[in-house]
């Protein structure tokens, strides 16, 4: 039999003259491939499909080693005779070499251990390693050909994507989990770190603008319950939150203003003790809790029920003194004030001739006057007034 080079080898035939003798261990030959056979399985090998070429070197028994050193003869046999070109590598690409081969033979030998439980595993090649196979290589197309860089990239520019229409939208906290998402599969990612520090600034706005209000709204519904204390601390922290916020800033000077008013003292009660005659007057007693120094108009009327009746009345003016006020009537020169039925009238009003420091106390238009006797004027103004009806003796 002739090789790829023309030397001769023998036979297993001829190696075999005599009978073997049963007493001793036959010794196994090395195994020989004749040039014909190299060539079929070379042929096989290249037109196999990915996942084919370990099945191949099952079914044959082979090695990937017999594959590269075959390939490596038949290399040389080809130039040599002149049939083929040695291979052209472009400028600063060189030739492959023994640690390229080795790479070949490690893969091949991983190959056949995925299909044989016993066999050990051999680690795959490094992409760098993997870079040097050429494209028409059968070992090479097993080898996956994405770039898992360009799949992270176009992965992390996804994400960017998607956190650029929250931004847009102003929902600013999906934008962050998205940028975090971006930053942690390319954390050098410029323009997304960019995005980020602008988004937490904003959400950040966002979020204690949110805050602030949630404290006006508190302050609010105390404010309509008459609870100004409480509705005061809600503004109080919504300023400390944002002191700019103009809705707080606007509503605290109001609530402030009611609610001094609400803890200004309030003027409920005017009170006729008693309507007497006393010989010839009629004497009003009374108590009161207006200010010291309030002026008060008692008007007395009495009705003449004979035709025609005319009604006559009498007016007083006195001050409060001390939480009472006394009015006296009298002598009456008209016989109808002797005869009953008698009216008596109080009244209060901040208006005429009242002093500043009472006015100071009851409010300029009566505003801290209070209770079912308190009654508003047509002329913006409110009064305090009590009416009792007598029959003296």
């Amino acid at each position: 039999m002739t090789t790829f080079n023309g030397t001769m080898i023998a036979s297993a035939a001829d190696l075999q003259t005599s009978p073997p003798n049963p007493e001793v261990l036959e010794r196994v030959g090395r195994r020989q491939f004749t040039a014909a056979y190299k060539v079929r399985i070379l042929r096989e090998a290249d037109a196999c499909e990915p996942g084919q070429l370990g099945a191949l070197l099952r079914r044959e028994g082979l090695y990937s080693s017999h594959l590269t050193h075959w390939r490596q003869q038949r290399d040389r046999a080809n130039v040599e005779h002149g049939s083929v070109r040695p291979p052209v590598y472009d400028s600063g690409e060189s030739a492959p070499t023994g640690r390229l081969l080795r790479i070949l033979s490690l893969l091949s030998l991983f190959l056949l251990g995925c299909s044989n439980n016993n066999a050990s595993v051999v680690p795959l090649p490094s992409q760098a390693e993997q870079a040097t196979l050429s494209p028409g290589s059968p070992l090479a197309t097993t080898v996956p050909s994405a770039s898992p860089a360009k799949a992270i990239s176009d992965q992390a520019q996804g994400h960017y994507d998607a956190a650029i229409d929250y931004h847009a939208r102003g929902d600013f906290d999906l934008a962050l989990v998205e940028l975090d998402q971006v930053l942690a599969l390319a954390p050098e990612f410029v323009a997304a770190n960019d995005l980020r520090m602008q988004a937490s600034i904003e959400a950040t706005a966002v979020a204690v603008v949110a805050m602030a209000q949630e404290h006006v709204d508190n302050a609010s519904t105390y404010r309509q319950r008459a609870e100004f204390g409480l509705a005061l601390v809600e503004l109080a922290q919504a300023l400390a939150v944002q002191p700019s916020y103009g809705p707080a800033q606007q509503l605290r000077p109001t609530v402030q203003a009611e609610a001094t008013a609400a803890a200004r003292p309030r003027f409920a009660r005017l009170e006729l003790e008693s309507v007497q005659r006393s010989g010839a007057r009629i004497v009003v007693r009374g108590q009161t809790d207006l200010p010291e120094g309030a002026s008060l108009l008692i008007t007395l009327e009495a009705v003449d029920r004979r035709p025609p009746i005319l009604p006559c009345c009498a007016q007083a003016n006195v001050n409060v003194q001390a939480g009472q006020f006394e009015a006296v009537f009298g002598p009456f020169a008209r016989p109808e004030f002797g005869r009953p039925p008698h009216t008596v009238d109080v009244i209060f009003t901040p208006r005429g001739n009242q002093p500043q420091r009472v006015l100071d106390q009851v409010g300029r238009n009566g505003e801290y006057l209070d209770g079912p006797q308190a009654s508003a004027t047509d002329f913006g103004f409110n009064v305090l007034e009590a009416s009792r009806r007598v029959v003296l003796p």
